[in-house]
């Protein structure tokens, strides 16, 4: 990497692995919230699934965006995609009440029910 570069590059090296904690955080309280106790062992495996097919999609697209086009494009990419994630996140919600009272998603604190 030439010195010319290096601010600028470690300061988006920063920047992503913060968002990047706080996008995988949210994720896993999702899957924590939403899920009753009997199936959260599973939500948290196909959470994992979902990442490590998404962690490989978006590499190579995003790839092929910075080689074909520029690095700016490849970034918007995924700019986009973080962005539609935050504004399509309020729609996930449990589809239906569980049957059984005691396997009820978990509740935030400080929520009452």
């Amino acid at each position: 990497m030439s010195r010319s570069h290096g601010a600028g590059a470690h300061a988006t090296t920063r920047a992503v692995k913060v968002g990047i904690g706080a996008a995988e955080t949210a994720e896993s309280t999702a899957v924590a919230c939403t899920l009753p106790e009997r199936v959260r062992g599973n939500g948290f495996g196909v959470l994992g699934l979902v990442q490590s097919f998404g962690d490989m999609g978006s590499t190579v697209v995003a790839g092929i965006l910075w080689s074909t086009l520029s690095p700016l494009v490849a970034f918007g990419y995924a700019a986009a995609w973080m962005l539609a994630s935050v504004l399509l996140s309020p729609l996930l919600r449990p589809t239906s009440p569980p049957s059984d009272p005691n396997d009820s998603p978990r509740s935030v604190k400080g929520e009452t029910a």
